[in-house]
Parts: structure tokens; C-alpha cells; sequence
């Protein structure tokens, strides 16, 4: 069954990397001269999820766990044992278990308030994380717009000083919509 899903979730993935929106920009330099300049709606991919995800599972319950058992603010942050039948550790409290997920279904239920507050992190990680990697990154509509103006392209039916304006607005309609798609993390 899981890797059922992970084949459908990978393939909408794929078959949603391929939307973008085309920008008609023309030359500044060459009276005439038009084009599109393609503008991905998937334009984070999957970079911050995983950064996330790897963060939390990983360097929190493998480093701060083996290295400083012992330290008084690791033991606030969390407490690790080792899995039945796995030298991998996992989150039993502190904070690191509210942030880890449930192990089985059985396990959500048992415990709602973990569950409710990993999904809330989840989410908001979800939804931060991509903004941040966007101005990170440099794509987003003030780049955009910079990279434009370095070519000596505007967006056709705009004036240079509009452009960022116009480039902002069409980012945050694009936000929309990839915001929605993202929440697979």
C-alpha cells in the first residue's frame, strides 16, 4: 500500500513540475524582438521538505542524542532510546517527540495532542520553509525582475519601474496554488 501512494504521489509530482507560466517580455535593446520568459508554479520542488525532514529526524535524534546524552538543555529538547530491534534512535520526550511522527496509526490515535502538534508543525514547516528558500534561492519576483532588467527585457504591456509590481502579483496568484500542492511533504 505505501508504495502504491509513494507511485502516485512521485508521479503527480512529475506531471506537476511540468506547469509554469509564460511571460511575454520583449527586448529593450532590439525594437521587435519578443519572447516568453517561463516561470515554473513548482518553483520550490521538494529542497526545503527534505532539508526539514532530515533536520528533524535526523540531526536532532542522531547527533544531539549520541553526542550530549548527558546535557541538561538536550535532555529539555529531547530524550531518545533506541528502537526495538534497531540501533536507530527515537524521540520518547521533550520536544523532539512533539516534532517527530507518530510511529503507527494506533499510536496517532492513542496520543491525539502529539499528533495534532507534529501535523501543525509539519504544516507550518510546509508553508515556511519554501518562502524562505525562495528568497534564499533567488527566484523570486524581485530576482526575477533583476535578472530581466540585467538582459535588458521587459514584460511586454509594462514599464521597467512596473515590472516587479506586475512579477509580485502574478507570484503571489502562482503561491497560491503551489501552496496547496506542497502540503504532501
Amino acid at each position: 500500500m505505501n508504495l502504491i501512494a509513494a507511485v502516485i504521489i512521485f508521479a503527480s509530482v512529475i506531471y506537476l513540475q511540468g506547469f509554469r507560466i509564460e511571460i511575454p517580455v520583449k527586448s529593450d535593446r532590439f525594437k521587435g524582438q519578443r519572447g516568453m520568459y517561463p516561470v515554473k508554479l513548482f518553483y520550490t520542488s521538494s529542497v526545503p521538505i527534505t532539508l526539514q525532514s532530515a533536520l528533524t529526524s535526523n540531526v536532532f535524534s542522531q547527533m544531539l542524542g549520541t553526542r550530549f546524552p548527558s546535557n541538561l538543555m538536550v535532555k529539555v529538547f529531547g530524550i531518545w532510546q533506541p528502537m526495538e530491534g534497531s540501533p536507530q534512535l527515537r524521540a520518547v520526550g521533550g520536544i523532539a517527540y512533539y516534532m517527530s511522527p507518530p510511529k503507527t496509526l494506533k499510536e496517532a490515535i492513542l496520543d491525539p495532542i502529539h499528533t495534532a502538534i507534529y501535523i501543525t508543525f509539519m504544516l507550518s514547516a510546509c508553508a515556511l520553509f519554501p518562502k524562505t528558500w525562495i528568497e534564499v534561492s533567488g527566484s523570486g519576483p524581485r530576482d526575477v525582475a533583476k535578472q530581466l532588467k540585467d538582459q535588458q527585457m521587459v514584460m511586454a504591456g509594462h514599464r521597467e519601474g512596473s515590472m516587479y509590481k506586475e512579477l509580485k502579483r502574478l507570484f503571489r496568484r502562482r503561491r497560491r496554488l503551489v501552496d496547496y500542492s506542497q502540503l504532501d511533504c
